[in-house]
Order: C-alpha cells, then structure tokens, then sequence
C-alpha cells in the first residue's frame, strides 16, 4: 500500500479514452447517442466508472469518484425552465406574424427532447435575433429540432427577400432616433402588405 509519491510494485500503467465527434473524414457520426443528443461526457465517465468496479470487483474510495454534477438535471430545474422557456417564446411571438407564431407547447417538448443542451439555446437566440430584425424563419421548430431550416418555397423566399428590402431601405433612412417596425404592427395593415419607402 505505498502512499502518495511513493513507487509501486508492478506494472504502472493508465488509460486515456479520446472521443471524437466524427470520423477523420467527418462523415460518420460517432457519438454513440447519435446526431441529435449531443455526447455527455459526465454521464460517461460515470457510467464507465461504474463498469470497471463490476468488471473488477474494485471499490472505488470517496475521493477516486466524480463529484455529482451541479447542473444535473432534475424535476424542480426543469419546470423553472419550461416556465422561462414558455416566457420567451411569448416574447417572440410579440415580434412576428401571426402565420409565423410558435406553439409554446411544441418548443418546451423539443427542449426536453434535446435535454434543454447548449444547441438548443443557441437556435432559439437566432430565431429571437432574425424576429427581431424582421427576417421570418422558414420552419423555426424543424431547426430547433433539427438544427436545419427546410427548404424554402418560392413563396416564402418572395417574402422574406421583400421584408429584408424593407428592413434595409428603413435601416438606411432611420436617423438614430427612429425605429423600425414590423409592416404587421401598422395600425389598419394586414401583414402581407409592404411599405416600400424609397
């Protein structure tokens, strides 16, 4: 039993496990939770410490296993989450049109569903960013579930080149004072209609 800073008998030797998110060719995912739930690598040393005191009958001592995770997940945490996410999506929906809305319900299930990861954050801080600036996103929900907007319909594209022309010439005439407001948040206009001032 040598101490700390003592050598020891036998054969010294340890393991550095490396994982990678996908192949030297970046095509194949290798995460073995697949593409849509990002790698937990507490989760893993945790589980991979548990395997190796069955495998070898070890009896890992206090200070040899990971300390519980603070941020771990847990029912308390996750309601106050849903409760702020639900929050948020209010907010947005105050800055676009209504064809353009999110379903609270639908983004809080796709949040759970991702395990409320960094990502997802991310995604709904762009969708927040381009509302904002007036610039619809095509399927908000496929990319906060995905990470990819589906393609756009020719419709849609018409559309959205339209609001960010908008978006520019107002930009361009504003003086500090002035704000731009969404076409939709004029009083007697419909949200299809444009005010091109040129």
């Amino acid at each position: 039993m040598a101490k700390a800073g003592q050598k020891r008998a036998g054969l010294q030797a340890h393991v550095h496990v490396l994982v990678s998110a996908r192949d030297a060719g970046q095509k194949v995912t290798l995460n073995p939770g697949g593409r849509r739930q990002r790698f937990d690598l507490m989760r893993w040393q945790a589980a991979a410490g548990r395997q190796f005191e069955q495998q070898f009958g070890y009896v890992a001592q206090a200070h040899e296993k990971l300390r519980p995770n603070i941020r771990e997940r847990s029912p308390a945490r996750d309601a106050g989450r849903l409760v702020k996410l639900a929050e948020r999506v209010a907010r947005i929906n105050l800055l676009v049109p209504r064809e353009q809305r999110l379903a609270a319900g639908r983004v809080q299930d796709i949040a759970v569903g991702r395990q409320f990861d960094k990502t997802f954050y991310r995604l709904l801080s762009r969708i927040e960013e381009r509302a904002r600036d007036g610039r619809p996103i095509d399927n908000a929900l496929q990319l906060l579930t995905t990470g990819r907007e589906q393609a756009a319909t020719p419709q849609r594209q018409a559309v959205t080149a339209l609001h960010a022309l908008q978006h520019l010439v107002r930009r361009s005439q504003a003086t500090e004072q002035e704000r731009t407001e969404h076409v939709a948040q004029k009083p007697g206009r419909h949200s299809a209609e444009l005010d091109l001032e040129m």
